[in-house]
């Protein structure tokens, strides 16, 4: 089989397994969908509420605004720079989503450390960032809910792209 991943995504497991490789190179193995997310990325935080787990939302940012509906019920956990690690494991996350440019690195290692799993993201076009949802949606147990948002991305960016092709530089 073909693989459809888009160009620089993570690499996938072998099918049937659960374990997912993220953009730092670390392996994630849930075993079930997470209950309690941290997010500590903005727009990661509206992907997580548009693929359905707003509920499953226990921190976010100070940075995180919408949706204002969900984020505003949620506990800030500082900044993308500097979060506050000791909030974040108290709040008991079954999953912590950074980004390999917007988080620091030693306080990824130091939830890991605590045994709190970590998915880290990294996608630097359009068409990784739709790839990014498919993975999201993998990790999440939102696969279904992800693809369809993918899919509709997918043929978005199918006309921009159609529609800038005739034009002139």
């Amino acid at each position: 089989a073909r693989d459809r991943r888009p160009r620089g995504a993570p690499p996938r497991a072998s099918a049937g397994v659960s374990r997912h490789i993220d953009a730092s190179g670390a392996a994630l193995d849930l075993g079930r969908p997470p209950r309690r997310i941290v997010s500590l990325i903005p727009s990661t935080t509206e992907t997580l509420c548009a693929l359905g787990l707003a509920d499953a939302l226990v921190g976010v940012t100070v940075y995180c605004r919408e949706p204002a509906a969900v984020v505003r019920t949620k506990t800030r956990v500082g900044g993308e720079k500097d979060p506050d690690l000791t909030r974040i494991r108290a709040l008991h996350p079954d999953l912590v989503v950074a980004n390999v440019e917007e988080n620091v690195r030693e306080h990824i290692e130091t939830l890991r450390a605590w045994g709190i799993p970590v998915w880290v993201t990294y996608p630097r076009t359009v068409t990784e960032a739709i790839g990014m949802i498919r993975a999201l949606g993998d990790v999440t147990g939102t696969a279904a809910r992800a693809g369809a948002l993918a899919d509709e991305l997918d043929g978005l960016l199918a006309r921009v792209r159609a529609q800038t092709a005739r034009r002139r530089p």
